[in-house]
């Protein structure tokens, strides 16, 4: 699975059930769809304490979640079950924010993004001319972004986080399932990753890069990927593999 194929979806639902804001209100906003072939779109702008959570049974079914610059947001996707289930999250400039996925089918994907967003700035024009403005990226702060994958197999699930203080969590049962944990630190606060994953081909990847950063992979089973990188200052990385054929690899600069 692709990050760009979610991101694609999202932009084609926008189009199919329009766009709905609030400046600065309490939103909240409910789905719920039980079948097959359902496409469901949740989109939450300029508010604090949205929340937006949706619940599907069936196979085929796409959701997608954007909340964007938003305060104390919440976002939650239950699919119980089916198979070939697609679910994005999207919190961008977002504070306070928490995104959860609970899946429990085969040949699922999850993708979380969170972080700030970057503007330019500075530009103008004088007398003597005009000069380009440079990009600022505003940082998201105390992001958690969960993912439960329980039942079944060949999911994939990723993570992806800028700011200060996040956390991510992926829980994964089964066989042939992937799960990547992507976080950028840009302050002193610190973050964390923790994969978990129990079955066999599994493979589990963690890229960290800022200060105080934490990584904990935990595999049973066999024939199971464990890779963790960690760059810049405060690392701590943990792998755990009980079983046959496992390989695990740690990177620290």
């Amino acid at each position: 699975m692709r990050i760009y194929q979610l991101t694609s979806l999202a932009c084609g639902l926008t189009l199919a059930f329009g766009v709905a804001s609030s400046a600065m209100a309490e939103n909240t906003a409910t789905i719920y769809q039980n079948g097959f072939g359902n496409d469901s779109s949740i989109e939450q702008y300029d508010n604090q304490n949205a929340a937006a959570t949706v619940t599907t049974y069936g196979s085929f079914n796409d959701n997608v979640v954007i909340q964007q610059d938003t305060q104390s947001t919440t976002a939650n996707i239950l699919t119980s079950w089916g198979n070939n289930n697609d679910n994005y999250i999207n919190q961008e400039n977002v504070q306070n924010s928490s995104a959860d996925v609970f899946q429990s089918a085969d040949f699922s994907k999850v993708v979380i993004e969170q972080g700030g967003t970057t503007a330019l700035v500075g530009g103008g024009c004088g007398w003597f001319g005009c000069w380009p403005g440079y990009p600022v990226t505003v940082d998201g702060t105390n992001q958690v972004a969960a993912v439960n994958q329980l039942s079944g197999w060949g999911h994939d699930a990723y993570i992806g986080q800028t700011g200060h203080n996040v956390s991510s969590t992926i829980t994964q049962s089964g066989h042939r399932n992937k799960a990547v944990s992507v976080q950028r630190g840009t302050g002193g606060d610190p973050d964390s990753s923790i994969i978990t994953q129990s079955g066999s081909h599994n493979f589990a990847s963690v890229d960290q890069y800022g200060k105080d950063l934490t990584s904990t992979v935990s595999q049973t089973g066999g024939y199971n990927v464990a890779n963790v990188m960690q760059r810049h200052s405060g690392q701590t990385a943990t792998v755990t593999q009980v079983g046959y054929f496992n390989k695990a690899n740690v990177i620290q600069h």
